[in-house]
């Protein structure tokens, strides 16, 4: 109300939840409408997954990139929750079938498919883009985000160093996790080590 007040725009009255859903479902719509267009219109696309987490949620996020009048666009198609065990099928087989329902040749003009590191995402027999690289025409490429293989570099430099330098450090900002003092002095918690963030492992050693 305080809101309404401030901008004069009492005269619209009160929203509830179903309407703004009705907007939304309507929006998202229209969208991917004009995505289905951009794809009639284009001889070849590529496509680009990564698994994320977001507020406790895994998700795998699909991005889609095309070539339309001289330009690459790149889309956010949809995100795929894992509120379960999710395999590389149960996701393959959700993101074909949002892609049969927005254009039903994507299998003919696919060309190309990048991804993370991930064992679901590139397993040999089982992964989401050795699925989609079966499905497509000759010639499809897969495409391995450079920051994880940089990452996965990262890893085995730590791990080559003597004297136990990577067990020890890790214990350490465990060890630091736990200490309220040093949260108090610092006003934030030392930071994690995650596994497929390069970037961040240089954030904590710094």
């Amino acid at each position: 109300m305080e809101t309404k007040e401030v901008l004069g725009i009492e005269s619209i009255g009160s929203c509830s939840e179903g309407i703004v859903s009705h907007y939304v479902r309507f929006i998202c719509a229209m969208n991917l409408q004009c995505i289905a267009e951009l794809l009639r219109q284009c001889w070849a696309f590529s496509v680009a997954l990564d698994m994320a987490t977001h507020m406790a949620t895994s998700y795998c996020d699909v991005r889609i990139r095309i070539c339309h009048k001289s330009t690459v666009h790149d889309f956010h198609l949809l995100s795929i929750p894992e509120h379960e065990r999710h395999t590389g099928e149960i996701i393959f087989n959700t993101f074909a079938k949002a892609m049969d329902a927005l254009f039903l040749d994507w299998r003919e003009t696919i060309i190309g498919a990048s991804s993370d590191g991930e064992k679901k995402m590139t397993g040999r027999h089982q992964g989401v883009i050795t699925r989609i690289h079966r499905v497509a025409k000759p010639g499809f490429m897969r495409v391995w985000c450079r920051a994880h293989q940089l990452d996965l570099c990262m890893q085995s430099f730590y791990l080559a160093i003597p004297d136990t330098f990577y067990s020890t450090f890790t214990l350490l900002v465990a060890y630091l996790c736990r200490q309220q003092n040093f949260i108090s002095d610092k006003r934030s918690q030392c930071p994690l080590i995650y596994n497929t963030r390069w970037l961040n492992m240089i954030k904590v050693t710094t």
